[in-house]
């Protein structure tokens, strides 16, 4: 492949950048990867890394060449990034010094989220009709080992809680369980109302379903499910947590809410605190724990 085609196909490396990095805008992660924070600056297309939670983002490391990525993680051997709209996995030297598109005979559409288990990629891609849950081996290659489709859905993310997978459907409402070997879906929770709108909720739409939930992210905190909420800019965007999916289900939770100010997006768990970037109404990471019997938010990075 000569040089002019590498580059139109977006498979040259690329170096850490170090100039200052401007205000976040739709950080989609926040989270520890290996050693290092990070936050996936989605709209910026770009991944801030450092070793430490330094307030000022113009003091982080900046990785660059994406097009709205979505999350990063690290295998042992290598980093994958999901490059959504570019619709493509990155795969990133262990020194985060270059990069190049995942060498697999598997074409993605719009890849949101990644997880490692049991020496294999999992992937969540959304595309026309529903989605799908990618099982590749980590091997050279990266060979399909299997998968599974969710009609009339779109997911965002999933979470590995125990051997069970907890994949989010923000389309239909819905949270399903899979098996986190076969894939197979064990159980499904959330919007019973038939022709439930596909897609996140805008106003006039949040007004005739006032009690639906968005599922964007669930993840287990301080034995507790937490799970995040996407409707549209100046909707209502909540984070809520509950004892258990029957209870959700039930519309028995916890109302959270009042500590974020944007659409809540994916969480993770570092240092026994919630990680949570925020988007749309406000850009921002925030860590909540617990404190004298309260979630309390302890940092913030704007």
């Amino acid at each position: 492949m000569t040089w002019v085609n590498r580059l139109r196909s977006g498979l040259l490396d690329f170096p850490v950048l170090r100039r200052r990095a401007s205000r976040l805008h739709t950080p989609t992660q926040y989270g520890y990867v290996n050693g290092l924070y990070v936050i996936v600056d989605c709209w910026n297309n770009r991944i801030l890394v450092n070793s430490s939670t330094n307030s000022n983002v113009g003091e982080w490391r900046v990785l660059a060449g994406f097009h709205h990525p979505h999350r990063i993680v690290y295998s042992g051997a290598s980093y994958f990034v999901a490059d959504t709209d570019n619709h493509r996995i990155v795969c990133l030297s262990p020194e985060l010094s270059h990069a190049n598109a995942l060498d697999t005979s598997v074409r993605f559409n719009r890849p949101h989220d990644l997880l490692i288990h049991n020496q294999t990629l999992l992937v969540t891609d959304s595309q026309q009709g529903g989605a799908r849950v990618l099982s590749l081996a980590l091997e050279p290659g990266y060979p399909l080992i299997r998968e599974t489709h969710i009609a009339a859905a779109y997911c965002r993310s999933f979470k590995l809680i125990g051997s069970t997978l907890y994949v989010c459907d923000s389309g239909g409402g819905r949270v399903f369980l899979l098996d986190a070997r076969t894939l197979e879906t064990l159980a499904s929770y959330g919007s019973r109302e038939p022709g439930a709108t596909i897609g996140s909720l805008d106003r006039k739409q949040q007004k005739q379903h006032p009690t639906r939930m968005v599922p964007n992210e669930i993840i287990r905190f301080r034995e507790r499910f937490f799970l995040t909420n996407y409707f549209y800019r100046g909707t209502r965007n909540r984070l809520i947590s509950f004892s258990s999916l029957d209870e959700w289900e039930r519309g028995h939770y916890v109302d959270h809410s009042h500590l974020v100010k944007g659409v809540p997006y994916f969480m993770d768990i570092p240092d026994d605190r919630l990680f949570l970037g925020e988007i749309d109404d406000c850009s921002r990471c925030v860590q909540i724990a617990e404190e004298a019997g309260e979630l309390r938010l302890m940092h913030i990075i704007e």
